[in-house]
Formats: C-alpha cells, sequence, structure tokens
C-alpha cells in the first residue's frame, strides 16, 4: 500500500502537510464496498483508514524520513467505531491527526465523515510503535520541535491505552508477575 500511495501521490504532486496538523482525504463508497445489508461492510473501514493513513506519512514525509533513520514503524493496536453506515456512492473524507505522543509510541486518531452531511460515520484509534530509536529523533530529523507536540493525553487514548494493558495482562499474566 506504502509502494502504490507514494506512486500517487508522486502522479499527482500532492501538497505536503506538516505532521502536527490534520490531514483529509477523501474517498467515495464503491458497489464493491458493499455488503448484503446495502451498506459498506465493516471489513472496508480499515483499509481506506490505512490508506489514509499512508497519504499521511507520506504527505507529512514521517515514513519517508524514519527509513532514512533506519526505523520503521509498525501498528500495534487499533479500534475502529462504527456509528452510522456509508451506503453506496457515498462521499466521505478521512481526517488523520496525530493526538498523543510518547516515547516510541505514536498515537493517531481518524474520523471517517460524509460530505453531504458532515456526520461522524466511524472513527478509528490507532497506536504506532517505533522499531528502534524515540519519536522525538524522527521528529527531530523534520526539523519539529518536540516541545511543541501534544504532549497532554486525551481521555479517549488513556481509555485506549488501559485497554491495551488489560488485554495485555489477561493474554500474559506471567509478564504481568515479573514486573
Amino acid at each position: 500500500i506504502i509502494l502504490i500511495t507514494a506512486y500517487a501521490l508522486k502522479w499527482r504532486r500532492t501538497a505536503r502537510c506538516s505532521l502536527l496538523e490534520p490531514d483529509c482525504y477523501t474517498g467515495i463508497s464503491f458497489p464493491s464496498d458493499i455488503d448484503h445489508l446495502w451498506h459498506m461492510n465493516n471489513a472496508k473501514y480499515p483499509r481506506a483508514f490505512e490508506y489514509a493513513r499512508a497519504v499521511f506519512g507520506l504527505k507529512s514525509e514521517l515514513l519517508i524520513t524514519a527509513r532514512q533513520l533506519d526505523t520503521t514503524m509498525v501498528m500495534t493496536s487499533q479500534t475502529i467505531r462504527y456509528r452510522k453506515p456509508l451506503t453506496v456512492f457515498q462521499w466521505y473524507r478521512i481526517t488523520t491527526k496525530v493526538v498523543f505522543i510518547e516515547g516510541r509510541d505514536i498515537y493517531v486518531e481518524q474520523q471517517l465523515v460524509t460530505t453531504s452531511d458532515n456526520f461522524v460515520r466511524a472513527t478509528c484509534m490507532v497506536k504506532l510503535t517505533m522499531t528502534k530509536g524515540m519519536v522525538e529523533d524522527v521528529l527531530r530529523a523534520m526539523n519539529l520541535d518536540p516541545s511543541v507536540c501534544p504532549k497532554e493525553m486525551p481521555v479517549e487514548v488513556g481509555h485506549f491505552i488501559a485497554y491495551n494493558e488489560a488485554n495485555s495482562s489477561r493474554l500474559n499474566p506471567a509478564k504481568v508477575k515479573e514486573s
């Protein structure tokens, strides 16, 4: 997906965006996205969110800078909340923004909003973890001051982190006893 997105961005000569500013990606629900209930299949949302994240990562040069520093970013956790279905040929935009940065982790929030009524149809929270180094190293390489990054943890991110910790302790109780 990253290579396809990079080619599409180069071909379209898409403008760059800042890592610390929200970015929008526009899409449409095609007949191939529709399920037997005549709305966009829930399995299609993660694909749309992932593509919008890839566009954001390339436009902000986050992925390129991370690659230059010999590190990669891995999606270690994701949750999606479906609020209202999309129907066939319905236009939408996905807004992607970094909401919290901590150590090796970047928390990204995405909202899928229909353009006709500005209703948030789905939200997505993603935790991206760097395999080597710290996020601050990447920010400095991008000529961004780490002190201006979102440091205050939003309530949803706190719940997201708490859920992941509770789930990890349930799945691996031996690790919890060691610490």
